[in-house]
Order: C-alpha cells, then structure tokens, then sequence
C-alpha cells in the first residue's frame, strides 16, 4: 500500500473512534488482525451490543472517480470481516452481545481534514 494511502487511512481510522468514543461507544480494540483469516478496523460496545466496524477512507477528488468509500466493502471483503469477527468475539469473550456490523465511510477534504463520516450497518 503506497504511503499516501496507508496515512488517509491511519487518519480515517483515527477519526473513526474518536467519532465513537464522542456518540458514546467503548472502543475495544483496533487493527485486530488474525494470520490468513482478515483484518477488523475496530471493535466497539455500546448498550451491550458489539460492533464491528470496517472503516473505508477516500479524499473527496476521488469520489466521483472511484465511487463512495463504502462501495468498496466487496462481498469478499464481508467475508473476512465474518470469519475475523468469530476469532475477535472468542478473543473478547463476547459471546453474548449481539454483534452489529458496520463501515465507517470516512471522506477527506483536499487539505487531508475530515469532511464527513457516516455509520452504515452492513
């Protein structure tokens, strides 16, 4: 992954749990990642229920070009969330809260600010 990207994304990513943390969420963890199985962005409670949360970050430029960030969560990027959420929900010992999945659509401005976050469940 270039830099550039690796940084809008950190940065969205960062956005995202503060914006949780402000709406009244616990963030559990973040980047928890499982050898050959996927990657989830953040783990978050709130009313007993966890949430997972795939975080997809694009500058504003590229909207119209590449589509909303949220488009980009593939049907094959939902099944390694999936597969990842049943280790984290182990790893947690989560196994009876409801679990919500969601994307975090995060877009940037020109100057790399944060211009809008919208929660999508998925």
């Amino acid at each position: 992954m270039p830099k550039d990207t690796r940084l809008i994304g950190n940065a969205g990513e960062d956005a995202v749990a503060s914006y949780l943390e402000q709406q009244g969420f616990k963030v559990l963890i973040r980047n928890y990642s499982v050898h050959n199985v996927g990657e989830i962005d953040i783990a978050a409670k709130k009313d007993g229920d966890l949430y997972i949360i795939e975080v997809k970050t694009r500058s504003i430029k590229n909207i119209d070009t590449y589509g909303s960030p949220e488009s980009f969560i593939t049907r094959g990027k939902k099944s390694k969330v999936l597969r990842t959420a049943r280790h984290l929900i182990a790893h947690l010992g989560e196994y009876d809260s409801d679990v919500v999945f969601m994307a975090a659509s995060v877009v940037t401005k020109s100057d790399g600010s944060i211009s809008s976050i919208e929660l999508i469940e998925i």
